[in-house]
C-alpha cells in the first residue's frame, strides 16, 4: 500500500502451498515492478524480509499475546500473559529486595529499546542527549559501621537511617503513579570471568540503565532468581524523603548516595549523573578487589602497544578523557595481578564532543555546559591481557613548575612517587597529595588500605621490571604541553624507544630527566637553565617541595 510503504504479496510453490512474504519500502516496489508477475527469488527478498521480520519481532516483544478465542466469554482467560516488561519470574524475584512491581519491569534491556525509552533528544548519530545535574548536587554518605574517615561527621549515617533509605527507595520503585517502569540490570565490574564483581541494579531511571548497559560487562545468562551477586544498587530518581532532610541525616533535599560496603548496598535518590553512578561502581569494585589476594585495583586507564603489552596510566589530569587515545584499552579502572591486567569497564566516559558518536551513546550536559559522553569502548583485544605492564605512567599538572616534562623512576623511587601521590596541585602554598590507587573518599580504612595497596604495588612493579614515567603537562609559566607533543611522548613509551632516549640524572630529582624524544617540538633539554636560570635555584625549590611531600 502507498500509505504505509509496505508491499504484501504471495506466490505459489511447486508443491501448491501458498507462502506469504512481507517486504517493505521503495526497494520492494522496484523489485516487484522489475520482475512483474514472475516469482521473486530468495536472493532478491532475503534482506528486506529479514529487516521486516526483525521489526515485527521487536514490536511483538512489547505486545501481550492475545488468546485465539472468538468467543468473548469471561470463562476464558490467558495466563501467563507475558511479554517484554511483563515476566512473572522476574517480578517475583524482586520481592526479596522489598520491591513490589506495579508497572513494567525490564531486565538487561536492549540498547535500541533503552535509547527509545530514555527521555531526551537524539542527534543525527542516534545518540541520546539529556540534561543532568551539577556534580555537587549529589552528596555521598557512608554508614557509621564503616571504619573510615570522612571530611565532615554529618556525612555518616546510622544503620537505622541507611535501612530507612533502602526501604523507602524500594517502596518508591513499586509506586505505579511515580514510576512508569523498573529497569533491572545484571552485570559485572571487571571484564573477565576470573575477577567478576557481580552487581544487580534496580532503577526507575532509563538514563541510568543506559549508562550501566555501556559500562558493565555482561554475565552468563541465568534465571532472575538464580543470579548470585554480592552487591545491589538501588536508584530512586527524583525520590526525596518527605519533610525535613536533616531528620533523615541529609544535608539538603537535592540528591544523595548512601553506601554500606559491608552490606553490599548503594542507594541513590534525588538527582544524580554518570559522575555519581561511576563513583558508586568504583567504591564497590575497589572494595571487592582489595579483598582478593594479590589483586590490586587501580584508579587508572590502560593503553596497549603493538605487542599487546599493557601500559598502566594514572591520569588525574584527565587528558585521556578529554582526548581518548587510539591505543586506549581500558578507562577509569584496572586490576593488576600476577596473571596480568584486567579492565574494570567495557565502556568509556569522555568529554570530547568532537569525537564521532554512535547509536545509543549517552550525552549528558551539565548546567554550566560541561559534557560527559558514555559509549562502548572500541577495542578488539580480549578483556584480560595476560602480560605484565611494560611501563607505568603518571600524568600530572605541576603548578609549581619544579618537575621536568618527562622523568623516569625505577624501583623504590617509583614506589615512593606513587605512594606520595603528588598530582601537581598546590593549595595555599602547600602541595596536595593523595593516594593514586583510589580517589573516592570513604573507601576503606585509611590507616590500613594505603599500606596494603602500596605493598602490592611494590611487589608487582618489582616483579614486572617496569619503570615509572612522570609526564608533567605544565611548565613554570603555566603553559600546557600540546596534545601532539603529549602523543609523541606516549608513543615513545608504548614502543619502548624512550628507554634509548638521552637522559640527565640529578640526585635531588631522584630519577632520570628525559632530554630528547624524536618528534617532540617542545624543548626538553636544558630544563634547569631554561626554566629556573640555574640548577641551584631549581634544587632549592625542589628540596622544599620534596620535603613537604614526605620524600626521604
Amino acid at each position: 500500500t502507498q500509505s504505509t510503504g509496505v508491499v504484501t504479496y504471495s506466490f505459489v510453490r511447486q508443491d501448491g502451498n501458498m507462502l506469504p512474504l512481507f517486504t517493505r519500502g521503495l526497494r520492494s516496489r522496484k523489485l516487484l515492478k522489475k520482475k512483474g508477475n514472475s516469482t521473486l527469488t530468495k536472493k532478491h527478498l532475503s534482506y528486506a524480509y529479514a529487516l521486516d521480520n526483525r521489526r515485527q519481532r521487536d514490536k511483538r516483544d512489547f505486545k501481550a499475546t492475545e488468546p485465539d478465542i472468538i468467543d468473548d466469554s469471561p470463562e476464558y482467560f490467558y495466563f501467563p500473559n507475558e511479554r517484554l516488561g511483563r515476566n512473572i519470574k522476574l517480578n517475583w524475584s524482586l520481592h526479596k529486595y522489598e520491591v513490589t512491581p506495579r508497572s513494567e519491569v525490564f531486565r538487561n534491556l536492549h540498547l535500541r529499546h533503552l535509547a527509545m525509552l530514555t527521555p531526551g533528544t537524539t542527534d543525527d548519530y542516534k545518540s541520546v542527549h539529556v540534561k543532568t545535574c551539577d556534580p555537587h548536587d549529589n552528596t555521598l554518605y557512608v554508614t557509621e559501621t564503616m571504619n573510615v574517615t570522612v571530611p565532615d561527621p554529618t556525612l555518616k549515617l546510622s544503620m537505622t537511617q541507611f535501612r530507612r533509605f533502602g526501604k523507602n527507595v524500594a517502596k518508591h520503585l513499586g509506586q505505579k503513579e511515580d514510576v512508569p517502569n523498573i529497569y533491572v540490570h545484571d552485570g559485572s565490574i571487571g571484564s573477565h570471568k576470573d575477577i567478576e564483581c557481580k552487581v544487580r541494579v534496580l532503577s526507575n531511571s532509563p538514563t541510568s540503565a543506559l549508562y550501566y548497559h555501556h559500562m558493565l560487562s555482561p554475565t552468563r545468562p541465568v534465571d532472575p532468581n538464580d543470579y548470585e551477586h554480592p552487591y545491589t544498587i538501588y536508584i530512586g530518581e527524583n525520590y526525596i524523603p518527605p519533610g525535613d532532610p536533616i531528620a533523615y541525616g541529609l544535608r539538603d533535599n537535592k540528591g544523595f548516595t548512601t553506601v554500606n560496603l559491608k552490606r553490599g548496598s548503594v542507594v541513590y535518590g534525588g538527582v544524580f549523573s554518570s559522575v555519581h553512578l561511576k563513583r558508586g561502581l568504583d567504591l564497590l569494585g575497589q572494595f571487592f578487589f582489595m579483598k582478593q589476594e594479590d589483586h590490586l585495583p587501580l584508579n587508572a586507564s590502560v593503553l596497549v602497544n603493538s605487542k599487546e603489552e599493557p601500559v598502566i596510566v594514572f591520569d588525574p589530569s584527565q587528558i585521556l578523557q578529554r582526548e581518548p587515545h587510539s591505543n586506549l584499552w581500558g578507562v577509569g579502572g584496572a586490576v593488576w595481578s600476577p596473571k596480568g591486567v584486567y579492565r574494570y569497564y567495557k565502556g568509556i566516559t569522555h568529554s570530547n564532543n568532537q569525537k564521532p558518536r554512535r547509536r545509543g551513546d549517552l550525552v549528558e550536559t551539565e548546567p554550566y555546559g560541561k559534557v560527559h559522553i558514555t559509549s562502548k569502548l572500541d577495542s578488539n583485544l580480549p578483556p584480560m591481557l595476560n602480560k605484565q605492564p611494560s611501563a607505568v605512567v603518571l600524568i600530572i599538572r605541576d603548578e609549581s613548575g619544579i618537575l621536568p616534562p618527562v622523568t623516569a623512576y625505577k624501583q623504590q623511587k617509583a614506589v615512593d612517587t606513587v605512594r606520595v601521590g603528588y598530582i601537581g596541585q598546590v593549595l595555599s602554598g602547600k602541595p596536595i597529595n593523595r593516594p593514586l590507587f583510589y580517589d573516592v573518599p570513604a573507601l576503606l580504612d585509611p590507616a590500613a588500605a594505603p599500606d596494603t595497596a602500596i605493598t602490592r604495588f611494590s611487589k608487582l612493579l618489582n616483579a614486572s621490571g617496569s619503570s615509572l614515567y612522570v609526564v608533567n603537562l605544565l611548565n613554570k609559566q603555566g603553559k600546557e604541553m600540546s596534545f601532539e607533543n603529549f602523543n609523541k611522548i606516549i608513543a615513545s613509551i608504548l614502543d619502548g624507544s624512550i628507554k634509548k632516549a638521552k637522559v640527565t640524572s640529578d640526585p635531588t630529582l631522584g630519577g632520570d630527566m628525559i632530554s630528547s624524544i624524536p618528534g617532540v617540538t617542545d624543548p626538553l633539554d636544558r630544563f634547569f637553565e631554561r626554566e629556573w636560570e640555574s640548577r641551584d635555584n631549581w634544587s632549592k625549590a625542589a628540596r622544599s617541595l620534596f620535603s613537604s611531600l614526605g620524600f626521604k
